[in-house]
């Protein structure tokens, strides 16, 4: 018969401990606090996981018959619980039948039984005196692993007689961490009351670490996305690696087969390790070119670890892996602890102490977890603890991140302050330049006026007081030169005038101010203007200078071709866009090539080239004379200055 023993009550804190710590450290800085808090609360959780209520017997012995692939039954013989697979079976696969005896519980009436097993697997039957009382073996399948988590098991009141016979078949693959843990059986409530805690803790807190780990993985992840620090993206990693590791706990049925899915899930368990000395390094700010090389030397032999483990079934390899990767956690949390201490920085001393609660708490499950053989069915702690890590980290980087947003936003608010001044600094030069301009064309405008007013009205009022000296008789010609130097005040005069680029009303001007002295002349003058766009800056240079143009053609018209008729064309070619303005006479004509050196015909030319244009003449001997000049629609913005009128035999 099985023995039996009631499990001892549970034990409280008679009362809180007390840390010798500065308080103003903690209102400083609460990460410290949190961290304090969290290892308190585990180790109160560990202590509630580990007591159960004084109804409750544990089942320790029992009679195993094993069946190892390939092989007959063995005899059955007496064994302890908990029973470890791969410690019995030489690494094969294989079944084994467990019975146990359940004593009549004292002072329990007739409440229903259950029992409660932390441990168990691959797969399993239970059944009570004969009677199955979970799913068939053979309908589980080999792909699922029930070893995961902690396993609840009504008893119908129907089966029991008293004196009963449990009967437990597990079918358990090698290296799988099968077999069968301690069982407690009892009263359902208070089992049942035993297996929630356990599977809240187990389950439940996995999902925890697995949900924590997956949202600060990503949020780092995203962080990196944004500023491409190294040390966002090896954390974002590393707390998404251990998320899936951790995850495995979850996932009765991988989608991987086994061995494979055991490969991959040491490896990810190396592969955190090594994330996360890699990560250290990157804290501290220590870059040495052997660590690499050693980190990813490391990585691959992992790689080969987990696949000569797993796959070919070299079990002690991989213990004795897990002692290197304590080693390594070891070091890592030394050369943490040395730079806290030499630098007393807030989260060199977090990332150490972290690292210390994770190192300790390593060695405890590698020894009690891998290498106590009463600790099969107990759980990992340090997938809990890492939480201390992961949080610790994300505080770090959460705080690495704030001040470099805080330093880009005063980096870009120098930077707007620099250039506002620099727009300042243009803004005033361009306003000096501005002045300069406006100044220089000021002063351009009155030398126009000055040369205007010298070579133009000056040499015709010059004219008329010579020709009164001479001869005080000839009134005619002193009104004639008194006229045109009146005339050419008054175009002197409508060139200043602002003609918002009007160009016909320019025209119109000018055919204003020549239809006295055409009268006098005795010539007609046929007007064909055509409707023209606003030209961009018609300048009172650039309106002086057309007309300049034009009155030379006319003069030369009236006073060398003895012309009677003018007539004046303009319109606008918009496929050029440009003006053209022509001037065709009835007069005598010229030849142009005995006249091509003339004085009138290169002003005429000049004219139009002082507007960025160009003049084309035309004449015959006795067949008139036609000038056609075309201006660009926009204007130079600084044509040339142009030349003073003045009416020359240019022949």
């Amino acid at each position: 018969m099985a023995n039996s023993a009631c499990i001892p009550a549970r034990k409280r804190f008679s009362r809180p401990a007390r840390w010798g710590c500065c308080e103003a450290s903690w209102t400083s800085d609460p990460m410290p606090l949190l961290l304090i808090v969290l290892v308190l609360s585990l180790a109160a959780a560990l202590d509630a996981g580990a007591a159960t209520a004084g109804s409750i017997v544990t089942l320790r012995e029992a009679l195993v018959t094993v069946t190892v692939a390939g092989q007959p039954a063995a005899a059955p013989t007496r064994v302890r619980l908990p029973y470890r697979w791969d410690w019995v079976s030489g690494q094969r696969d294989g079944q084994a039948l467990f019975q146990l005896r359940l004593d009549p519980l004292m002072d329990a009436g007739d409440e229903p039984r259950a029992i409660y097993i932390p441990k168990i697997g691959n797969q399993f039957a239970v059944r009570i005196n004969g009677a199955l009382v979970t799913s068939p073996l053979d309908a589980q399948g080999l792909h699922v692993d029930f070893a995961k988590a902690p396993r609840f098991i009504a008893i119908p009141k129907a089966l029991l007689r008293g004196d009963d016979l449990l009967e437990i078949t597990i079918h358990a693959q090698a290296l799988r961490r099968g077999g069968l843990s301690i069982v407690y059986f009892g009263v359902e409530s208070d089992v049942e009351r035993e297996f929630s805690a356990a599977y809240r803790w187990r389950i439940n807190g996995s999902l925890i670490v697995v949900c924590i780990s997956s949202v600060v993985g990503l949020f780092a992840l995203l962080l990196w996305s944004q500023q491409r620090d190294p040390l966002f993206m090896i954390f974002g990693v590393a707390e998404l690696v251990w998320a899936f590791r951790v995850g495995d706990v979850l996932i009765d049925r991988p989608p991987l087969g086994w061995p494979a899915w055991g490969v991959a899930m040491a490896f990810a368990y190396a592969l955190y390790v090594g994330l996360t000395a890699r990560l250290t390094m990157q804290v501290l700010a220590i870059e040495r070119r052997w660590f690499l090389l050693v980190w990813r030397a490391y990585v691959l032999g992992a790689v080969g670890v987990s696949l000569a483990a797993f796959n070919q079934g070299y079990l002690i390899l991989w213990t004795l892996w897990l002692g290197l990767m304590i080693a390594l956690a070891v070091l890592c949390a030394g050369v943490a602890l040395q730079a806290a201490w030499c630098s007393h920085r807030c989260e060199q001393v977090m990332v150490a102490l972290a690292l210390w609660v994770g190192v300790l708490v390593g060695i405890r499950d590698w020894v009690y977890v891998w290498l106590t053989p009463d600790s099969f069915g107990d759980s990992s702690w340090v997938r809990y603890v890492s939480i201390l890590f992961c949080l610790t980290m994300g505080f770090i980087i959460a705080d690495r991140y704030t001040r470099a947003v805080r330093e880009l936003r005063a980096l870009n608010q120098t930077l707007a302050e620099r250039v506002a001044e620099r727009e300042r600094q243009l803004a005033a030069s361009f306003e000096q330049t501005r002045e300069v301009l406006q100044q220089a064309a000021a002063l351009a405008e009155r030398q126009r006026l000055m040369r205007d007013m010298h070579d133009g009205l000056g040499s015709r009022l010059s004219g008329a007081l010579n020709v009164l000296r001479n001869d005080r008789r000839s009134h005619t010609a002193a009104m004639e030169y008194i006229s045109e130097a009146l005339e050419e005040l008054k175009l002197t005069v409508d060139s200043l005038q602002d003609y918002g680029g009007d160009l016909g009303t320019i025209l119109g001007n000018l055919r204003y101010r020549l239809q006295d002295r055409l009268r006098v002349a005795g010539v007609s003058l046929l007007w064909r203007v055509s409707a023209l766009p606003p030209f961009e800056r018609l300048t009172p240079t650039c309106v002086r200078s057309i007309q300049n143009l034009m009155l030379e053609v006319i003069t030369n018209a009236i006073q060398h071709g003895a012309a009677t008729e003018i007539t004046v064309t303009a319109r606008f070619d918009a496929e050029a866009n440009r003006a053209w303005i022509e001037i065709e006479d009835n007069g005598r004509g010229f030849d142009l090539n005995a006249t091509r050196s003339g004085h009138g015909l290169a002003l005429i030319k000049q004219r139009a080239q002082e507007l960025g244009g160009a003049a084309i003449i035309d004449a015959d001997p006795g067949g008139g004379c036609r000038v056609r000049a075309w201006l660009p629609h926009e204007i130079p913005e600084a044509p040339k200055h142009p030349s003073p009128l003045t009416v020359t035999d240019s022949g």
